[in-house]
């Protein structure tokens, strides 16, 4: 399961309320991360002690019944973007995307393909100083099939490194208003891109603009 989108709506693995609804015997684990850095988790389904084999019908197949869900009336959860997901609709089928294994050996159906190539950096980033407190920063449109959001990084260093202490904003579109600024001082902006996968860009390369000077004037470095 991708779990990006609970997590930006603010929940945690532990708002996920998992229920067994019909189980022949099985047990479900904790949420558990594959790629907790990429929101990729998992449950383990179990059937430890549970004879399945051609011994007759009722020991020739099992049968399991769960649900994986956030509170009542929430709206965070977007399956369309999790492995297991993939081909499912109204009716019932053979999925080959919940793999299989015995004590641990790896039986049947697909382990999930992890996504570890970046998207493009983002391409055209401009600054703009709108008045004496704010700059608007534009940039091109990613096009890629799997982007997902932009993070937008900015500093007073001209030597900033883009990370979790000079992040601004993450954000869907290619446009970001910084607000609140200093008159006097020069701001300096990356912009990287991310994609369903989590995997972050290399960032674009540097604009600045500096509040206080000639107004509508824009700077790219």
């Amino acid at each position: 399961m991708d779990l990006s989108e609970v997590f930006a709506a603010g929940y945690t693995v532990n708002d996920l309320e998992l229920t067994l609804n019909y189980n022949n015997g099985a047990t479900i684990s904790r949420v558990l991360p594959s790629d907790a850095e990429k929101n990729i988790y998992y449950v383990i389904l179990d059937f430890s002690g549970v004879k399945i084999f051609p011994g007759g019908q009722s020991d020739y197949r099992k049968e399991v019944q769960f649900r994986i869900g956030l509170p009542t009336n929430t709206n965070a959860w977007d399956p369309t973007n999790d492995w297991s997901y993939q081909g499912l609709g109204s009716s019932v089928i053979k999925t080959p995307y919940i793999p299989v294994y015995d004590n641990g050996v790896y039986l049947w159906g697909e382990p999930p393909v992890m996504d570890e190539i970046p998207p493009a950096s983002p391409l055209g980033l401009v600054a703009q100083a709108v008045g004496r407190t704010r700059i608007d920063l534009d940039w091109d449109d990613n096009s890629e099939a799997d982007f997902a959001k932009y993070r937008v990084y900015g500093s007073t260093n001209s030597n900033f490194t883009p990370d979790a202490s000079t992040l601004l904003k993450e954000t869907s579109v290619s446009n970001y208003s910084h607000t609140g600024l200093t008159p006097g001082v020069t701001y300096y902006y990356r912009v990287t891109a991310v994609d369903t996968s989590g995997n972050e860009s290399y960032p674009s390369s540097m604009a600045r603009a500096p509040i206080g000077g000639r107004r509508d004037r824009r700077w790219r470095h």
